[in-house]
């Protein structure tokens, strides 16, 4: 049976945003090719730049990692059982998203940095001087796991609900266990919601300025930001742009390698019926425990620190110049990119989804080659090739 042939309209818009994705490494490859080879070769392998290259590695890979341990129990529990509040806590499970990962790394800062923090102070007639650092890696994962983890949670949860409710029903018969029974039947089933969250996740990390900025912690992006602003020669920074985009190039073959290995199974009629819920008995109240303590590092603590700061700038008669502007700025340009983004994502899907073959595959890939890209490089590839089309 010969594969379905997409639409003509459908290949060309598709194959046009991904050029358009793919126009910072041409940029990225001409400043690249400006440097001598031996300046080159040092620049690559010099041990800083490794130590910045396993650094970003280390990062992304726990923060993977970390999002994951988070996402699986919160996902089971907001879907398959009788958990009290669900919708309340589906509801603090996605809101991180709506906090910037340098916001919420500010209020990390605010109430658990060393020295002046909030707990520190809270300590200090106890004789705390002076807290553990959270500053480095440790706070860099803390803190982008705590704000991209539902990425890896609404993936999951998909994954969840999508899976036939008779697969439990089979593994009944076999004599499973509810243990058992996730591990052995759920867990491969999740497996592409896995892989597709830890990916964004991943890309997330290696692309996130201004969490790793904060921290001090030298990751890529803080790296190719201070050499894009502290030197006339931008060389450089576009060769450690080009490792970060290697190392993003190389995370979605892995991707792809074991996604093409696995075997799923295809919803069955039973699917339809709703997935009957387990009872957690006992474990209720702690299964309440661990969302409330998710929630409060990722939704309650970031917004309580802000209104905190709010209501501190408006009893001293803080002025805010501009906000107004500025707020109508923020919805302008989170609107416009969203319609945008919207509209040139349909054709990628409906191509990787209806239409699968090598081609669509690689444009479908080429959309994530952009995430991973630090923002810095691809507005200065931006502007870049624009005054070649002006000249």
């Amino acid at each position: 049976m010969k594969a379905l042939r997409p639409p003509l309209f459908l290949t060309l818009t598709g194959a046009v945003v991904a050029i358009a994705i793919t126009l910072p490494l041409l940029y990225l490859i001409i400043r690249s090719l400006g440097m001598d080879s031996r300046d080159l070769f040092a620049l690559v392998s010099s041990f800083r730049h490794l130590s910045v290259l396993a650094n970003s590695v280390v990062m992304a890979g726990m923060v993977a990692v970390f999002s994951t341990i988070i996402a699986i129990p919160l996902a089971f529990l907001t879907v398959l059982t009788d958990l009290p509040g669900r919708k309340f806590w589906l509801m603090t499970a996605i809101l991180p998203l709506a906090v910037p990962s340098y916001v919420g790394s500010f209020t990390l800062l605010a109430a658990f940095a060393p020295k002046g923090s909030f707990l520190q102070i809270l300590l200090a007639p106890l004789g705390l001087e002076e807290l553990p650092s959270i500053y480095g890696l440790p706070g860099s994962v803390l803190a982008i796991t705590l704000f991209a983890y539902p990425y890896v949670f609404i993936s999951i949860r998909s994954g969840l609900q999508g899976i036939d409710p008779s697969l439990e029903e089979a593994s009944r018969s076999l004599g499973y266990t509810r243990r058992e029974h996730f591990m052995k039947v759920i867990l491969p089933q999740l497996r592409p919601s896995l892989i597709a969250g830890s990916l964004l996740v991943a890309l997330y990390s290696l692309r996130d300025f201004g969490t790793p900025s904060l921290m001090q912690f030298d990751t890529f992006t803080r790296v190719i930001f201070i050499q894009y602003t502290a030197s006339f020669n931008r060389n450089s920074a576009a060769v450690l742009a080009l490792m970060l985009v290697t190392l993003v190039l190389i995370i979605l073959y892995i991707e792809f390698r074991v996604r093409s290995r696995a075997t799923y199974y295809s919803r069955g009629s039973g699917s339809l019926r709703p997935i009957p819920l387990i009872k957690l008995g006992i474990w209720k109240w702690t299964a309440v425990g661990f969302c409330f303590l998710i929630a409060t590092f990722s939704v309650f603590l970031p917004v309580g620190v802000t209104l905190f700061w709010l209501i501190r700038g408006l009893i001293t008669d803080y002025s805010f110049p501009n906000l107004l502007p500025t707020i109508l700025n923020s919805v302008g340009v989170a609107l416009l990119a969203a319609i945008v983004t919207t509209v040139f994502s349909l054709p990628i899907a409906i191509l990787a989804v209806r239409f699968p073959s090598k081609m669509t595959a690689v444009i479908e890939r080429c959309s994530y080659i952009g995430f991973g890209v630090p923002g810095i490089t691809i507005a200065l590839s931006l502007v870049f090739l624009v005054q070649i089309i002006c000249q």
